[in-house]
């Protein structure tokens, strides 16, 4: 990789991590300095520290989770939803 080339993709990089905790700063009420805190410190590596950090609200099983997007979209009892996999996801980006 050329310098010019690492200095753009630093950049880059920064940008978009900026970003990110920016947003998830407004949404969970955190500052900026504790999120990069976290983030540096790999202080939410299991879900019961995400969970300690405020970054999750509670902790499920996968089943639990498709229960609760079903809830929140509203699909009748029986039905499914459409949803792809992060494998699959993966693959196809």
């Amino acid at each position: 990789m050329s310098e010019a080339n690492r200095e753009q993709m630093t950049a880059l990089l920064n940008s978009a991590w900026s970003s990110i905790v920016s947003d998830i700063s407004k949404s969970r009420n955190i500052s900026v300095d504790s999120l990069n805190s976290i983030a540096n410190q790999l202080s939410a590596r299991t879900p019961e520290m995400a969970k300690s950090k405020k970054l999750i609200d509670k902790i499920g099983y996968e089943d639990q989770y498709h229960d609760g997007i079903k809830k929140a979209l509203k699909v009748k009892k029986g039905e499914e939803y459409e949803w792809i996999s992060i494998m699959d996801y993966a693959k196809k980006t």
